[in-house]
């Protein structure tokens, strides 16, 4: 199966969880996580407070937040922040598949590909309503414009992956200590 066909059936396979697992998601925090974007979109000039919030996850936040404002009401948030992270999930699998093509060859680009797209955890939480999604492709978008030479979007990429994932602060560190060498 070449890459195109595995990312189709990948994508068919998270699509098929969505749908048979209507509303439902892995943890608990998945759902803290959408009535706190409701929040911010419900309660004008405050809500956005939630969008400073540590806990809340800032980009996050303000993605989910967008989507609750222009989407009907009634749409379930969940669902939505489902499809948002498999959309995520997979522009950042496609974009560290295209570094490892181009740096070490096809076959390691299909077998990267193969591990985002297929594995339990890269899975698990490319279904959820969770923020890893967004810091993945934070992180996915800052290598490939570093792999392209495109210094900037890679700072600016990076810099976005704190506001969805705090642990990311570490890459950003090492982007700028690298820097200074």
């Amino acid at each position: 199966m070449r890459s195109g066909g595995l990312f189709a059936a990948a994508a068919a396979l998270r699509l098929l969880y969505i749908t048979h697992h209507f509303d439902l998601d892995w943890e608990p925090d998945s759902y803290q996580h959408v009535l706190v974007a409701k929040f911010a979109v419900t309660h004008g000039a405050a809500g956005l407070w939630m969008l400073v919030d540590v806990w809340a996850k800032p980009l996050y936040t303000a993605v989910a937040s967008l989507l609750f404002w222009v989407l009907p009401h009634a749409w379930p948030g969940l669902v939505i922040m489902q499809a948002v992270n498999c959309i995520a999930w997979l522009a950042a699998v496609v974009l560290i598949a295209d570094i490892a093509r181009r740096e070490l060859g096809p076959w390691p680009a299909l077998l990267v590909m193969a591990m985002g797209l297929l594995g339990n955890i890269a899975f698990r939480s490319s279904v959820s309503a969770l923020t890893e999604p967004l810091g993945a492709l934070s992180v996915a978008a800052a290598l490939w414009c570093f792999s392209r030479r495109r210094d900037g979007l890679s700072f600016s990429s990076s810099a976005l992956a704190p506001l969805a994932r705090i642990d990311a602060v570490a890459l950003v560190a090492t982007q700028l200590a690298s820097t200074r060498s």
